[in-house]
């Protein structure tokens, strides 16, 4: 089975962050055997933040192996993280052929389908990492990345 990670990165002085708390606490208890769960104050551990390219609290980040599977920013429903959660499990059952959807800031939608891993986890990857902070870094700001096994 994945190893799924659900993080939350948050600030002490946001009060945004304070109103995903209780939805958080209440998933931990549906998935606490499925889902490994870690709050991550940004002001504490700037490290992690930068490597996730976190710029603004709260930020939801649902990883699959290691994978961003989803990204969230501000405050999320129980029922979009559950349905997400639930997705990610179940994503086990597939095949091997992943799908990938990137979604941009101006709405563009990019889809890219194979089945060598390695390679759609170095697009994820450089994809997260790109620098926005440099003017003209980058055309179009990534809004989500989502990725799933298709069915054999």
């Amino acid at each position: 089975m994945s190893k799924i990670v659900l993080m939350d990165f948050f600030a002490i002085w946001c009060g945004p962050c304070k109103m995903q708390d209780p939805i958080i606490e209440d998933l931990k208890k549906k998935f606490e055997d499925k889902v490994e769960f870690k709050k991550i104050d940004v002001d504490k551990d700037s490290e992690l933040a930068n490597r996730y390219n976190i710029r603004a609290v709260p930020t939801i980040i649902i990883e699959k192996d290691g994978i961003v599977f989803k990204r969230y920013l501000g405050v999320i429903t129980s029922k979009e993280l559950e349905k997400d959660l639930n997705t990610a499990i179940e994503q086990d059952k597939g095949g091997n052929l992943i799908k990938i959807v990137m979604e941009y800031d101006n709405g563009e939608k990019k889809y890219i389908e194979g089945d060598d891993v390695e390679k759609w986890q170095k697009v994820l990857n450089s994809a997260i990492t790109l620098d926005f902070t440099h003017g003209g870094a980058a055309q179009e700001i990534l809004k989500t990345i989502t990725w799933k096994k298709l069915s054999e």
